[in-house]
């Protein structure tokens, strides 16, 4: 939590006007200087820029080890998201590389942490096939509802030792901006 903390305050400090892989390899940097190799981060970098008149928006997508957040499209379609690049924090230099992705009203954008993929079961591992399933039969929900349902699929199926599970939604709304 410290680590990513640090983090945080880093790239609000740093990254304001600058591209995302630039401000990545920046954090990568300090935390080399900072930290021993043993303690590392994950990072996905997003940037939402909505075009009010059109009602879609321009999402950037930047990942540092983080598993790509997945695009869920009004007729159910999954798309994951950004190219992975380096994690942070482990070697002097790191490739990254920033997406842009354009979003069109009823779009959902899913992060999520490793804990959901490898989430065990009695079937192995949550895995990846079976989150774009679940993630496919909620095309039209609210964020807040995507978010519950993976949740609750993941905890249904999960028999194991309990890693991290975080989700974060976000839905570009018809004839809004979010």
């Amino acid at each position: 939590a410290g680590l990513t903390g640090h983090a945080r305050t880093t790239l609000l400090a740093v990254a304001a006007d600058m591209p995302a892989p630039e401000a990545l390899t920046r954090l990568n940097a300090m935390l080399r200087v900072r930290t021993s190799s043993e303690r590392f981060l994950t990072v996905a970098y997003l940037r939402l820029f909505p075009h009010p008149t059109t009602g879609t928006a321009t999402l950037t997508v930047c990942l540092a080890g983080h598993p790509q957040p997945l695009l869920l499209g009004p007729d159910g379609s999954v798309t994951p998201l950004g190219r992975p690049g380096s994690l942070l924090g482990v070697l002097d230099t790191v490739e990254l590389f920033e997406q842009a992705v354009e979003l069109g009203p009823g779009s959902t954008v899913l992060l999520y942490t490793d804990g959901v993929t490898e989430a065990k079961g009695a079937e192995g591992e949550f895995g990846e096939e079976r989150l774009a399933q679940t993630l496919s039969g909620l095309a039209g929900r609210s964020a807040e509802e995507v978010v519950a349902e993976v949740e609750r699929v993941v905890l249904d199926f999960r028999t194991g030792g309990a890693d991290d599970l975080a989700l974060l939604a976000v839905r570009l709304v018809p004839d809004r901006v979010p």
